[in-house]
């Protein structure tokens, strides 16, 4: 018997699924990166704005901004990969109808 929250999952993710994983890499990936860094520059300018420079300050924002969005591209190609392997495993077992859309 599936839980509510995965029976929700079943009907959204064959949607998401069809749009392909480009798509689904790309905008989840911008959106996890955005928020991890924004969350980490937030908390780097109130606690270290006094230790560094200016310039050393802005250095790092770039740096990291670029790490985070690959971070979060990373984070969600395994996602990508987590919940392909979830659904067809539901799949074989029985506790899902096979998506057709593609």
């Amino acid at each position: 018997m599936l839980m509510r929250n995965e029976e929700k999952w079943l009907e959204t993710w064959p949607r998401i699924r069809s749009k392909g994983k480009a798509r689904y890499i790309v905008t989840r990936g911008l959106l996890r990166g955005l928020l991890i860094y924004l969350v980490w520059a937030a908390v780097t300018w109130f606690w270290d704005r006094e230790r560094f420079s200016p310039e050393h300050f802005m250095d790092r924002y770039y740096i990291y901004f670029v790490l985070f969005l690959l971070y979060g591209f990373l984070i969600s190609a395994s996602s990508w990969k987590g919940n392909n392997m979830k659904y067809d495993n539901l799949i074989k077992h029985g506790k899902a109808k096979k998506d057709t859309s593609n």
